[in-house]
């Protein structure tokens, strides 16, 4: 996108009219492409989302790629035609991939939906997950702006400097929700008992992982801190020690979108959002006047436990078999020894290599 804008700038200053046909060929591919990507997404077909996004991207590196065998013109102008070309070719693939979809939402009843057509269930279904998208923007923003509103630039420094490395962290942990998504919009309608087990094992592992990591950043992040932010911000220890801690409430939220958006109650999840944007609102600005920087981490991880506490209240009640959380998850179980047995035996076999 910044590249965009560079050729955007170019086109303006050389007055190029080729740049802005690009320019316009991109917009409109791009919305035609997104369309596809928000039926995709509110019917919950991850699978088809992550297909999408493949092709836009193996098609953006092939153009790139051989780029000289094909275009003879203005270096600039050719860089600038792989956008709009990205775009088509994703929209290419998208239509094969949505096709299924679209005509299982042609068949289905539509009484049932307030549009009384097939627009209706879009607008039902699709318009909650495209709000779910500024909606955590602004949850992701709110304690750089309460920090700077409140205590200035030198509080946001060393916030930003403790986010980075829990970012850091984090990233190990949120792809296991990436995977839980197809799985489950997959499995919960036909095999919700086998789902309930693979849900039970990704919250254990991931709460064991998330309690083991949380210990030893503890320990060592000053010296994660100096390698990531330097010296200068030594006053973002304290705060990844408290942020790291939020990876527990991490480990029971996982799979709770996932069944949410599986179930189709895309409005439900993003009426948490809102939830969650007012209750860390109210508790940044309260926490930070008492406590100050550290009140802002205590505010997001208070405010994240009350919404996970919420979500599961909601799953309980549309998805009673999946909203079990804590029953098994400090419990050894024959899989747990199974699954020990093999890590220490391929250890082994690798040490006596």
């Amino acid at each position: 996108m910044v590249l965009l804008l560079v050729f955007v700038g170019i086109g303006i200053w050389r007055d190029d009219v080729v740049m802005w046909a690009i320019l316009g060929a991109y917009l409109l591919f791009s919305a035609l492409s997104n369309i596809i990507y928000v039926l995709l997404h509110s019917t919950t077909h991850y699978r088809r989302v992550a297909a999408q996004s493949i092709a836009r991207n193996l098609s953006r590196l092939g153009l790139l790629a051989t780029m000289p065998w094909w275009w003879r013109g203005d270096p600039i102008t050719g860089v600038a035609l792989t956008y709009p070309l990205m775009e088509l070719a994703a929209v290419i693939a998208s239509l094969g991939l949505s096709w299924s979809t679209w005509q299982r939402l042609k068949a289905e009843p539509v009484g049932e939906f307030s549009g009384g057509d097939l627009t209706g269930i879009l607008t039902q279904k699709g318009v909650y997950a495209s709000l779910s998208v500024p909606a955590m923007r602004i949850i992701d923003q709110l304690p750089v702006w309460f920090l700077t509103t409140m205590m200035g630039d030198v509080a946001v420094g060393a916030y930003s400097a403790a986010r980075a490395a829990y970012l850091l962290i984090f990233s190990f942990f949120n792809s296991v929700e990436t995977t839980l998504f197809p799985l489950v919009s997959e499995q919960a309608p036909t095999h919700p008992d086998r789902l309930r087990v693979v849900l039970g094992q990704a919250r254990k592992y991931s709460l064991w992982l998330g309690l083991m990591v949380a210990v030893v950043v503890t320990v060592t992040a000053p010296w994660l801190v100096r390698i990531i932010a330097g010296d200068a911000y030594l006053a973002a220890v304290p705060l990844l020690q408290l942020l790291v801690w939020g990876l527990v409430a991490h480990a029971l939220a996982q799979s709770q979108r996932p069944i949410l958006y599986a179930a189709g109650e895309q409005r439900l999840q993003f009426g948490t959002y809102l939830l969650s944007m007012a209750l860390e609102a109210g508790m940044l600005y309260v926490a930070i006047r008492w406590l100050g920087v550290n009140g802002a981490v205590w505010a997001i991880l208070a405010s994240n436990l009350a919404v996970v506490a919420v979500r599961q209240a909601i799953i309980h009640r549309i998805r009673p078999g999946l909203s079990e959380l804590t029953s098994n998850l400090f419990a050894i179980e024959p899989f747990d020894r199974e699954l020990w047995h093999d890590l220490r035996e391929s250890f082994s076999a690798r040490q006596r290599r």
